[in-house]
């Protein structure tokens, strides 16, 4: 199933195309609020020319209600979410599956996401009643201050320089300020001590007043100044969520779908069944090498692993009797080569031919090895391996299509399978003079290039690379 994605404003929408699912070829939508607060989502999904308007069609459990056609080859989801909900709607088109593939398959378009009005609305309201608040207190403390100035020690309200009142100093009608003092020099002190209070008061006051005057209303501005604090930390937070959800959104994008897409590369089904191929091919190679490679050299050594095949006996090929004829022996990847053909049961043939010397003969070549057990798993553990690996890379969670994808291995795995069965083939020869006379030997063997095909390029990924895909989707 091929995915693209889009998100915005902490709103995820994965879009899918799914052509097994239903009788026609489906797109599906997986939309998600990785947000704090409701909001409401429209997805916005042109109509390519190429598929006719009234193929569209909506699937009656998928939500059709909230579908609509704007009437210029474009039709719109819209759906409201609350808080971390997601949800799954679709539509089908009635054309040809690779047509809609190929021309439906764009990023999703996030219209518009559009916060809940009623939270907006509570939010405001909430933020005009501290507003509102913050400002009836800085009003009644202008109002107490304005008293204060009015009756103060700043002056009367007609800017009349006020006169103290006399103060009655004693507890209870004792002496006054207007009277005459007992001790002149002890109310001399305290008279400066009170007038240097008052002027202190008065020019506070002052300065108060002149703030109050020149802020046009301060209580207002004051509260205005708070409101405004009040939507800067509100817009912070809203911009704070919106990035988690972006970031949470971009984490989810690299944790769903295939290699592919979580890695920018190409999503192509022929790709990844040669790459996959390939890599199984090379992996039970590698796998067979590690667990036999010594083993088949010691049986080369002692002549027990290849065998001239005589009418009446059979003798095992002595390495130091080729380098006697000058025939270079096979080297050890060679030997790994065959044992893998081998485990495949594909078969394995070749001759020892002598000519001239007063002799023309050929003889039958075979290899008779018999491994562990255990490495006949090698194979059909490789190819399952690539069969998982194409599926995954494509992320494919429908099992018929990743079983397809498992069937691709044979691609790569095949024509690995067909080179090695050329290149790696034992090919030698030598001329050898005897008594004035030359014979030439000859010694050829390898891998049946046309089972090769047949079993390792065709049989294997069969059975084992579409169990790997099928794995690989059961377990996504």
């Amino acid at each position: 199933m091929s995915t693209v994605e889009s998100s915005r404003d902490g709103v995820w929408v994965r879009k899918a195309f799914d052509a097994d699912r239903f009788s026609s070829p489906v797109v599906v939508f997986r939309v998600e609020s990785l947000r704090n607060d409701p909001v409401t989502v429209t997805v916005s999904e042109p109509i390519p020319s190429a598929v006719p308007t009234d193929a569209v069609k909506f699937h009656p459990e998928f939500e059709p209600e909230n579908w609509r056609a704007t009437g210029d080859r474009t039709v719109e989801y819209e759906r409201h979410l609350d808080a971390g909900e997601k949800v799954t709607t679709l539509y089908a088109a009635t054309v040809d599956p690779e047509t809609a593939r190929r021309v439906l398959m764009d990023p999703p378009t996030i219209a518009a996401v559009t916060p809940d009005a009623a939270t907006t609305q509570g939010g405001g309201m909430a933020a005009d009643r501290t507003e509102d608040t913050q400002r009836d207190r800085g009003q009644a403390a202008a109002e107490a201050n304005a008293d204060d100035v009015s009756t103060g020690a700043t002056g009367r309200r007609d800017g009349s320089p006020h006169e103290e009142p006399a103060r009655d100093e004693s507890p209870r009608g004792g002496t006054r300020r207007d009277e005459t003092p007992r001790n002149d020099s002890a109310a001399d002190r305290r008279g400066g001590a009170d007038e240097s209070r008052q002027r202190s008061q008065r020019e506070q006051n002052r300065n108060e007043t002149g703030r109050r005057g020149r802020g046009g209303g301060g209580a207002d501005a004051d509260g205005g100044r708070r409101g405004h604090g009040t939507d800067r930390r509100r817009e912070s937070g809203t911009a704070g969520t919106t990035r988690r959800a972006d970031r949470e959104a971009a984490r989810r994008r690299t944790a769903s779908g295939g290699w592919a897409t979580r890695y920018g590369l190409p999503q192509s089904l022929p790709l990844a069944g040669v790459v996959a191929g390939a890599a199984a091919f090379l992996l039970g190679f590698l796998g067979t090498y590690l667990l036999s490679g010594d083993a088949l050299d010691g049986a080369m050594s002692s002549s027990d692993l290849l065998f001239v095949q005589n009418p009446s006996a059979s003798g095992g090929i002595d390495p130091e009797y080729l380098t006697e004829l000058g025939i270079e022996s096979p080297g050890t990847a060679q030997l790994v080569a065959w044992l893998y053909h081998d485990l495949h049961a594909i078969s394995l043939g070749g001759t020892f031919s002598v000519e001239g010397g007063g002799q023309s003969v050929s003889y039958d070549v075979a290899m008779e090895y018999a491994p562990e057990t255990f490495m006949f798993i090698v194979p059909p553990l490789a190819v399952a391996v690539g069969g998982f690996l194409a599926a995954r890379y494509l992320g494919y969670r429908v099992e018929k299509r990743a079983t397809k994808a498992g069937l691709s291995v044979a691609l790569g795995y095949a024509g690995l399978a067909a080179a090695s069965a050329v290149v790696l083939a034992w090919e030698s020869s030598a001329t050898v003079q005897s008594g004035g006379q030359a014979a030439t030997y000859a010694v050829q063997f390898g891998p049946d290039p046309v089972s090769t095909v047949l079993v390792a390029g065709l049989l294997y990924p069969a059975l084992f690379g579409s169990a790997g895909g099928y794995v690989a989707a059961r377990t996504a």
